[in-house]
């Protein structure tokens, strides 16, 4: 029990120690900037590179490339239910048009 105490404070100090606490347990704020500007600048150089990268394929054109051997597989349209969600478009129009003709008759509530 004593041994695994002593590890569990080994490693609370050593995380401490990453973490950049002082001895009194207050952060030191600014190990924690540099920390925060380390990162900004890792991930902005991974995404430039990054980007440039793809811009580099994109250019070339070697981003795109397809198989020829790929067949391009087109569905057909089934013409009974393309009528159907025609005319019912068309006589929702209708219907629109009949209403925006006709003046609602509802009183002045003042």
């Amino acid at each position: 029990m004593e041994s695994i105490l002593h590890t569990l404070r080994t490693i609370l100090s050593g995380l401490r120690a990453m973490i950049g606490m002082s001895e009194s347990g207050m952060p030191r704020a600014n190990r924690h900037w540099l920390l925060l500007l380390l990162i900004f600048v890792v991930l902005s150089t991974a995404m430039l590179l990054f980007s440039l990268y793809l811009f580099l394929q994109i250019n070339e054109g070697d981003i795109f490339l397809v198989d020829p051997q790929e067949q391009v597989s087109l569905d057909t349209i089934d013409r009974a239910k393309l009528e159907r969600v025609i005319d019912m478009f068309k006589e929702r129009s209708a219907l629109f048009e009949a209403r925006k003709a006709t003046v609602p008759s509802t009183l002045d509530p003042r």
